[in-house]
């Protein structure tokens, strides 16, 4: 397995377990409000359209999420290392 698999396993495992702060609720509630709201005033391929663009949305940003955990937690460890061979 390669290193930024094993990172990414841990934040799958770990960071993404954990409760999300209260604001973020109140996030999803309101997107899911515009959201309904939107689509009552759309037709039938404009909908399709906008869930496409809300998953494809949601699916960059767990991108973003892991790739910013791995390069967090690869700094980290360098900065560790570094510290260690300094003593």
């Amino acid at each position: 397995m390669q290193s930024n698999e094993v990172i990414r396993d841990l934040y799958n495992n770990y960071v993404e377990s954990k409760e999300m702060p209260r604001k973020c609720y109140l996030l999803n509630d309101r997107i899911d409000k515009t959201l309904t709201e939107l689509k009552r005033k759309m037709n039938k391929k404009t909908k399709k359209k906008l869930d496409l663009l809300c998953e494809d949305q949601l699916d960059l940003s767990l991108i973003e999420s892991e790739e910013a955990f791995i390069q967090g937690f690869s700094l980290a460890t360098q900065l560790l290392s570094e510290a260690f061979n300094q003593k």
